[in-house]
């Protein structure tokens, strides 16, 4: 009887000794992917996500890295894009000008 205690007992530890094992491989890095989320959030845009594993939270990190990216590169496209708008508009640039000059025959 005696045996069949400490045996139930071990089995018991060893079973909560497990989950917390797998629970903590779980929400690892799902804390570090929402305190990334936070720096993206908060404007910083240079984060990323790293994984060793290709599961379910692999995925969605490597989904949030893509993301980030294609965030950047609408970024740097508008950022372009205005810029091009002040450096017009500073110069009082004349696109139409500046096609008859390089493509006469086309006018």
């Amino acid at each position: 009887m005696n045996y069949s205690l400490i045996l139930g007992n071990l089995t018991l530890l060893l079973g909560v000794a497990a989950a917390l094992f797998f629970t903590s491989s779980i929400v690892k890095p799902l804390n570090k992917l929402k305190n990334l989320m936070k720096k993206a959030e908060g404007g910083d845009l240079d984060v990323y996500f790293e994984s060793k594993y290709s599961d379910e939270i692999g995925q969605l990190g490597k989904s949030f890295n893509n993301m980030i990216e294609e965030f950047m590169k609408l970024f740097n496209m508008v950022y372009s894009e205005r810029k091009w708008y002040y450096v017009k508009k500073k110069y009082k640039l004349n696109l139409n000008f500046f096609n008859i000059l390089l493509h006469p025959a086309l006018c």
